[in-house]
């Protein structure tokens, strides 16, 4: 019974695809930037304002099946150059798979140059004043954090 369960449970994974692999996966990266999508097979649909590249249908909140619109479609020889902070979002389409064509969402958020912020850290209070007890204010009203 258990390699039965084994082989059934290996059995279903297989008539799922695996999402494309992103690379790198996201966080803060300098511009410039090349980013490769590798599928094991389909063509590969990804885009970059956030958005799934597999149409929605508003009235049922369920997939149609077709590409989205606004969906680039990959071309391995073409990798993605990151020239602005964004959210890709990816998946595989194969249509020879006529149980579920479509691969699970693969989704990596980029925050280009994020290190040069416009936020300076130019003071640092790291042992501040005891208040005064002849201050007017109690000292309750003081909030310290240590």
């Amino acid at each position: 019974m258990r390699q039965w369960l084994l082989d059934r449970a290996a059995w279903i994974d297989a008539q799922f695809m695996r999402p494309p692999q992103i690379t790198p996966s996201g966080g803060p990266v300098p511009s410039g930037t090349t980013v490769t999508l590798t599928s094991g097979s389909g063509e590969v649909y990804y885009t970059l304002d956030g958005t799934d590249p597999r149409v929605w249908s508003p009235a049922g909140g369920r997939a149609s099946g077709d590409v989205s619109p606004s969906a680039i479609r990959y071309s391995p020889g073409l990798p993605i150059v990151l020239q602005q902070s964004l959210v890709l979002k990816a998946r595989t389409l194969d249509r020879r798979n006529t149980y579920n064509p479509w691969s699970g969402l693969a989704k990596a958020s980029y925050r280009v140059d994020a290190w040069q912020s416009s936020l300076r850290i130019t003071e640092l209070m790291y042992h501040p004043v005891d208040p005064d007890p002849c201050d007017a204010i109690a000292q309750e009203a003081y909030e310290y954090v240590r």
